[in-house]
């Protein structure tokens, strides 16, 4: 099976492109929501972040995730830590999850949403192929806005923190243009083609 990644920076639009794919047949792993679920059902990983973070971050057998936010984004010690106990179990999810899409859909390929795919080497190495989605940055912008209610100097914030557009497309295998502008659709069907033909 192959498994590729889809990523794109804050703004870029990959909820919108991710559910596209999924409507043409293509299995999509949304990251951020199976490792919600990871915290909630993974009693190892539970276990091993108790021991990181501390007792009180698991009551009742679920993750108190605010609780852990707070120690770990102002402790980077710590969050890389942690990093090193998620990481691995999503990893290990995504490709348990690759081969049951395989098994039951035999698709030319699957996606793993990550906006972090190409930052971490061992979430880049689960994968074979990387699709960037890439927009202007004034568009970006407009998304993030609307999307999160926030002015646009904390949507400029956010987008600086993350790597830029350039750099990701350097690092990718395709680049879909996710502007507002240019059709979407034709994109996406072109690289499901590709991938078949291979």
């Amino acid at each position: 099976m192959k498994r590729f990644a889809i990523t794109g920076g804050i703004g870029s639009g990959k909820s919108f492109v991710c559910a596209l794919f999924s409507k043409m047949g293509i299995p999509v792993y949304l990251s951020d929501a199976r490792t919600k679920a990871l915290y909630q059902s993974d009693r190892k990983l539970l276990a091993s972040l108790a021991q990181v973070v501390g007792a009180d971050v698991v009551k009742e057998g679920r993750l108190d995730k605010s609780l852990m936010a707070k120690r770990i984004f102002s402790n980077q010690e710590l969050l890389l830590q942690v990093e090193a106990l998620v990481h691995p179990a999503v990893v290990a999810d995504f490709i348990k999850w690759a081969d049951e899409q395989e098994r039951l859909f035999a698709p030319p390929f699957v996606l793993m949403e990550s906006a972090i795919v190409l930052e971490k080497p061992l979430v880049r190495a689960s994968v074979e192929k990387v699709i960037t989605l890439t927009a202007p940055m004034d568009v970006r912008l407009a998304r993030i806005i609307a999307r999160d209610g926030v002015g646009e100097e904390e949507a400029q914030r956010r987008i600086a923190v993350q790597w830029d557009d350039s750099k990701r497309e350097a690092l990718s295998h395709y680049i879909i243009v996710n502007d507002g502008v240019a059709p979407l659709l034709p994109q996406l069907e072109r690289i499901v083609e590709a991938e078949r033909q291979l």
